[in-house]
Parts: C-alpha cells; sequence; structure tokens
C-alpha cells in the first residue's frame, strides 16, 4: 500500500518556486521606500543603469492598492497589460510623487531605452 510522504521535511513551510530578491551592490543604490521625486529618480537610474525590470517589483507591490490592481487586471484581460516600468509610473503618478508631464517625459526615456538595446 502507498503511504503519502512529505517530499522535503526540511522545507519547513517555504515554498521551493519562490527564490530570494537579488541582493548586492545593484540594488544598493535603490531605496527600500519611495516617498520623494528623488527616491524615484534613484530607482529609474538604476534601472537605465542595468535594464533589469526587478527592480521595480516591490515597490509596484507595495505602493499599488486593491483598487489599482482591479484596474490592472482588466487591463491584462483586455490584452492592454502594463509592463513593470508603466505600472510603476502609475504608481508614481497616483501618489503624486511624479506629474504626468514627467510620466510621459519617462515613458519617452523608457522608448528611447529599448530602441537603444535592440540596435
Amino acid at each position: 500500500m502507498p503511504v503519502n510522504t512529505p517530499l522535503n521535511v526540511e522545507n519547513h513551510g517555504r515554498n521551493p518556486y519562490i527564490r530570494p530578491r537579488k541582493r548586492g551592490a545593484m540594488l544598493d543604490n535603490v531605496p527600500d521606500f519611495i516617498a520623494t521625486r528623488e527616491h524615484a529618480d534613484a530607482v529609474f537610474e538604476e534601472f537605465f543603469k542595468t535594464g533589469d525590470l526587478d527592480i521595480f517589483s516591490r515597490h509596484r507591490a507595495a505602493m499599488i492598492d486593491d483598487v489599482h490592481r482591479g484596474s490592472l487586471a482588466i487591463m491584462r484581460g483586455s490584452g492592454n497589460e502594463l509592463g513593470p516600468f508603466e505600472e510603476f509610473i502609475s504608481a508614481l503618478e497616483e501618489h503624486g510623487i511624479i506629474t504626468m508631464d514627467e510620466a510621459f517625459a519617462l515613458g519617452d526615456r523608457y522608448i528611447a531605452y529599448k530602441r537603444s538595446q535592440a540596435a
């Protein structure tokens, strides 16, 4: 008779599919909390240096509320999903950290960055 035994007794409830966040020199210049335009600029500058969209993930998760998540889910369902960069800009604008004009300027800079990477 087969016996159901745990495959990984030493796991202690941790999810094996969640990998630890990368920490190191790359993220030392990125603030943990975004409260000012200077904090946001530090995150953007680190992104434009590294090209790593994961830089935005923890800030997006912390700054986006349930109503905003619902809007993003509707956009995703209709095929208009925002990427991590755009979601971060949206959260910054919603919290009054950047203006709409600044959001468009950052979007233009991101498009220029993507084009330079593709060339």
